[in-house]
Formats: structure tokens, C-alpha cells, sequence
């Protein structure tokens, strides 16, 4: 017969059901390591592709105050060589110059970065004051060989409803 202090013993307590199953464990570890990366992947294409918009669209509009169009047109993508595109794209930009005038000021308001079929795409929406009133320009860009050209522009200003 043993003895009996008269102090009962506690069962051995039974860990949470995530200790005693590593796999969990590990698995939950890989979830939140994909997670992060995406994320980080995500912040970093974001900030690049803020910068990279930004020196596009500055050169942009150097060569469009000084009323170069055509050489926007032959940075843009190879789409824009076709004849009709071509001189739709420099008979907006004669457009838009002769109404606002020279740019003086762009603000990014919006930005995003897809990839579709092999190919990377740029979207950035400026708020941009003119000499002769403001709007807001859109820029499409393509990715070609490491380089962002121009795929589409658009500008919406109040300017144009009085002409």
C-alpha cells in the first residue's frame, strides 16, 4: 500500500492541438513566409513602378512642351507605327497642346501594374496643370525589352467642353 500525503495530483496537462501536430506548425510558418513575400513583392513593384511612371512621364512632357510629337510617337510602342494610330496619336497630342498649352505640373493620383500574357502593363493617372487650365492625363505603358512605352494617353479637362 503507498502513501497518501492527502494533496491530490493534477493530471498531466495536454498541450494546444497546434504543439502537438509540427505539421500545423510548419504549415502555418510556410503560409505567413508566401504571404510576406508576396506582400514585399507587391510594396516593391508598386515603388518601382512609381518611379519608373514618373521618369516616363517626365520625359513625356519635355518632348511635348517643346512640341516634339513625333518622337513620342516613335518611343511608343510598335503599335503606334501604323500609319492611322500614328496620326491619331499626334493629332491628339496637337490637340491638347494648342488648348492647355505647355505642362507645367503632374501630380501621380493612381498607379497599377499588371502582367497579362507575357506582357507587363503599366497604368498611372496624373492630376496636371497646363498653362491654359489642368486635367487629368492617363498614361498606359507597355514593358518592352526593360523599357516602358507608351501603349495609351488620355486627358479629360473641362477645357475641351468649351472649344
Amino acid at each position: 500500500m503507498g502513501l497518501y500525503t492527502g494533496v491530490p495530483v493534477p493530471p498531466p496537462r495536454e498541450r494546444p492541438f497546434f504543439l502537438r501536430t509540427p505539421v500545423l506548425v510548419l504549415g502555418g510558418l510556410a503560409v505567413a513566409i508566401v504571404f510576406g513575400l508576396m506582400a514585399y513583392w507587391f510594396a516593391t513593384a508598386m515603388l518601382r513602378g512609381r518611379s519608373e511612371s514618373n521618369a516616363a512621364v517626365q520625359q513625356f512632357h519635355r518632348e511635348f512642351n517643346s512640341g516634339d510629337y513625333e518622337t513620342i510617337a516613335k518611343e511608343a510602342d510598335e503599335a503606334f507605327s501604323e500609319t492611322t494610330r500614328h496620326d491619331a496619336l499626334l493629332s491628339v497630342l496637337q490637340r491638347v497642346h494648342g488648348t492647355l498649352g505647355d505642362e507645367t505640373n503632374a501630380i501621380l493620383t493612381g498607379i497599377s501594374v499588371n502582367a497579362s500574357n507575357g506582357a507587363s502593363y503599366l497604368n498611372a493617372t496624373y492630376q496636371t496643370a497646363f498653362a491654359a487650365g489642368s486635367g487629368v492625363e492617363t498614361f498606359e505603358w507597355k514593358k518592352d525589352d526593360g523599357v516602358w512605352r507608351l501603349y495609351a494617353y488620355r486627358v479629360n479637362s473641362p477645357a475641351f467642353d468649351q472649344k
